[in-house]
């Protein structure tokens, strides 16, 4: 984690009780969730490479979808059990998951 920090930027990382793997966060904010499957029993896909997903904190969760639906992207969505939290879950063009986490309870509508 040390070579993503920059003690001259508000970005700082962080462990996330609820989730393995370390966090990002830049003023206070989680933006970077990452996960290193490589000391547990979790298998690397075949069809992917050595990063198994990135996640990110974001806002506008229809505007999100929306987007995703016009431009033909599959995705996936979530809600974290007891919370707020909408997830959106798609791949990249290498297979790599991205995470777009949604705390909703912040948003006009979910």
């Amino acid at each position: 984690m040390a070579s993503y920090r920059n003690r001259s930027s508000p970005i700082d990382s962080a462990d996330e009780p609820n989730f393995p793997g370390a966090w990002l966060y830049s003023s206070g904010h989680p933006v970077l969730h990452l996960n290193d499957i490589s000391q547990t029993e979790k298998q690397q896909r075949a069809d992917s490479g050595v990063i198994d997903h990135v996640a990110f904190g974001c806002r506008g969760f229809e505007a999100a979808k929306r987007h995703l639906s016009e431009k033909g992207v599959p995705y996936k969505v979530n809600q974290v059990p007891n919370s707020a939290r909408w997830q959106i879950f798609l791949r990249d063009p290498n297979n790599v998951e991205i995470e777009l986490n949604f705390e909703t309870r912040n948003e006009t509508s979910a």
